[in-house]
């Protein structure tokens, strides 16, 4: 099942623009969210501003994947969406998309191939043909 265009992303406003341009391939919609987002959540109107946007949003679709990666606002906004649509659904990835978003790791989980010593396989994702590619590191 194609899943293209099927994907709202909620995301860090400090991705490139190259990257934005890869994810609106496959991504339904973007939304941008501040780094410092829960810093802001004590400002009355930022507040009022970010849960608007993502109650609007979330109106519109139906039975559609919002994935979260904008830290702990990520709750905030989530309940809101679910609150006003609970037919969709809204997962917080958290940093596990920062590879994808910022084009590097951020924690020490994530998988960097330089830190692995021992990885037996690679799996990379080629956003052009949307197709997993697994391959041997030996």
């Amino acid at each position: 099942k194609d899943h293209r265009k099927k994907i709202i992303l909620v995301i860090n406003n400090q991705t490139s623009s190259t990257k934005l341009a890869e994810l609106n391939e496959w991504a339904c919609e973007i939304l941008h969210y501040p780094h410092d987002g829960p810093l802001l959540l004590e400002n009355d109107h930022f507040r009022e501003q970010a849960i608007g946007k993502i109650v609007a949003v979330a109106k519109r679709y139906r039975n559609r994947l919002f994935a979260f990666s904008v830290g702990p606002l990520s709750r905030v906004l989530i309940h809101s969406a679910w609150l006003e649509n609970p037919f969709n659904r809204y997962i917080d990835f958290g940093s596990t998309l920062d590879e994808m978003t910022k084009s590097r790791v951020t924690r020490p989980y994530q998988s960097n191939t330089e830190l692995n010593h021992d990885p037996t396989y690679v799996i990379d994702f080629d956003v052009n043909t949307r197709k997993f590619q697994v391959s041997s590191v030996d």
